[in-house]
Formats: C-alpha cells, sequence, structure tokens
C-alpha cells in the first residue's frame, strides 16, 4: 500500500481550481487544490520515511525497493518531490537510475 495518495478531485466551482484528495496511511485526510500540497511537502514526506522504516523493521529486510511516480527530471517540481531522490536520500538508500 502507498502510505500516501493523492487522487484527483475534481474542479472547485467557485474558482475553477483542480483540487486533490489526500490519503495517508488508507485514510482520507484532505481535499484541496493542487497549489495547496506544496504546504504539506515535509510532512508527507516524514509520513512516507515512517512507512519505510517501519517496513525495514518488520521485514528485517536488506533491500527496499521503492518506485516514485512521475519523472524525477521534473526540477520544477524536485522542491516539493517526495516519491523519487529526496525520499531516497531522505531514508538513506541507494539511488539506482
Amino acid at each position: 500500500m502507498n502510505p500516501v495518495l493523492l487522487k484527483s478531485g475534481g474542479r472547485r466551482e467557485s474558482d475553477g481550481a483542480y483540487l486533490c484528495s489526500i490519503v495517508v496511511l488508507g485514510k482520507q485526510v484532505a481535499v484541496e487544490d493542487y497549489g495547496s500540497l506544496g504546504k504539506r511537502t515535509n510532512t508527507l514526506l516524514n509520513m512516507v520515511v515512517q512507512s519505510v522504516s517501519h517496513l525495514q523493521n518488520i521485514t528485517k529486510s536488506d533491500i527496499i525497493v521503492l518506485e516514485g511516480a512521475g519523472s524525477c527530471t521534473e526540477m520544477n517540481l524536485m522542491n516539493r518531490d517526495i516519491v523519487n531522490i529526496p525520499l531516497v536520500r531522505k531514508v538513506g538508500l541507494e539511488l539506482i537510475v
């Protein structure tokens, strides 16, 4: 299971902004416009890191494979990316490109 899921939520009628449902550990925690997601980057990244750490602890695995979404070459998103290079660096894993 993905610890964080961003699910399209349609458009807000008042201003036409595209909405996103934020699901953390299987429970919806918020519905907001995509522009607001940047404010949650650190919190969401920490939740993902905790989930990876928990997975390592309960499985006693030497290898954990993390698959990111989107492209790690999207430099415009790097400062709020929680699924590619920043996650690998944060949990101290080896990056294979």
